[in-house]
């Protein structure tokens, strides 16, 4: 009985003790992530410590596939007004360290002065003449 007990014992102490290489790999932390979105539908990119970078094409509410690093480079949906690209950089523990708005970079012209619609004119100047 107290053989089996120890031999059990033992085997569970290593389950406990046994690296798991799998679950937690010293290089699979991120470095950094690049994402590009226009309303629903997006791209983000995202590099590990190890070197592997990884796409990933998506729609809001409809899932998403794998693409290529070069598709994602290719993809445009953030060169629009109202677009988003941001880039996340990450500490050596995995902590997001900083966050990048890449907007600017693409020097969209800015957008023409609109008229004003009727709702926004206010009620008193509706019916206001100037002769």
């Amino acid at each position: 009985m107290t053989y089996a007990f120890a031999f059990f014992a033992s085997i569970f102490l290593v389950y406990l003790c046994w690296p798991d290489k799998q679950a937690h790999p010293k290089d699979s932390r991120l470095l950094w992530e690049e994402t590009k979105r226009f309303r629903g539908h997006g791209a983000r990119c995202r590099a590990y410590r190890d070197g592997r970078v990884e796409a990933v094409g998506f729609i809001v509410g409809k899932g998403g596939g794998v693409i290529t690093p070069e598709r994602f480079h290719l993809n445009d949906f953030q060169a629009i007004h109202g677009g988003k690209w941001t880039r996340k950089i990450y500490d050596d523990f995995g902590n997001l360290r900083e966050v990048i708005d890449l907007m600017p970079t693409l020097n969209l012209p800015p957008l023409a002065p609109q008229p004003p619609t009727p709702a926004s004119i206010s009620r008193r100047d509706y019916g206001f003449r100037v002769y």
